[in-house]
């Protein structure tokens, strides 16, 4: 709700494999939302996937779940989180970490 009327395109995925599936596509998503649990492909498989890439459009990856250890922060940021979000969330937050994600990609330019 709050991704449609902040202006964002929004596809949401059934499960983790379905979301790396749409995230390998020629034109995919250059942002993404993942959560660390997701069924079929977790959200730090797919982020790891995502930054072992080459040649591929850059993909700003935010992590919005409920693993809030320090521990379980490290990890997804050595995955390779570009933003790692504890839920439950501020929607302007979100909103401004959106904002610089996509000031980020376009700064990345495209590869292909």
């Amino acid at each position: 709700m709050f991704l449609r009327k902040w202006g964002f395109e929004f596809i949401g995925t059934e499960d983790g494999t379905e979301a790396w599936r749409i995230l390998q596509e020629r034109d995919g998503p250059r942002l993404a939302i993942l959560d660390w649990k997701l069924s079929g492909m977790d959200g730090l498989a797919i982020c790891r996937g995502i930054r072992q890439r080459v040649g591929q459009p850059t993909v700003y990856i935010v992590m919005l779940t409920g693993q809030s250890q320090k521990a379980e922060i490290q990890r997804g940021l050595d995955a390779g989180v570009d933003h790692y979000m504890i839920k439950p969330f501020e929607p302007e937050e979100l909103r401004a970490v959106l904002l610089q994600g996509c000031r980020v990609v376009e700064s990345a330019g495209d590869p292909r």
